[in-house]
């Protein structure tokens, strides 16, 4: 991105983007600090984990076949940091 020229043509987000590359510098939205209290505690997540065992362990499977599962769902009731 270092190489778009300054004339090149682009939208909004794009030139954004092409900012940051070039200078280094973190781009943060005005918005985000309004945003963020929405994402407080208490939160629910889903949580979706693999495995992919070297050694086939169920019929029909390869070696490092992906095996995808749901585990528990997770609460966080408070923040701990």
């Amino acid at each position: 991105m270092k190489d778009v020229p300054d004339n090149f043509a682009l939208n909004s987000k794009q030139q954004r983007v092409v900012y940051v590359a070039k200078s280094g510098k973190a781009y943060r939205s005005p918005e985000l600090a309004k945003l963020l209290p929405l994402l407080a505690p208490p939160a629910s997540y889903l949580d979706f984990e693999t495995f992919s065992p070297a050694i086939p362990i169920y019929v029909n499977t390869r070696p490092y076949h992906e095996f995808r599962f749901s585990g528990p769902g997770i609460t966080i009731m408070a923040a701990d940091f």
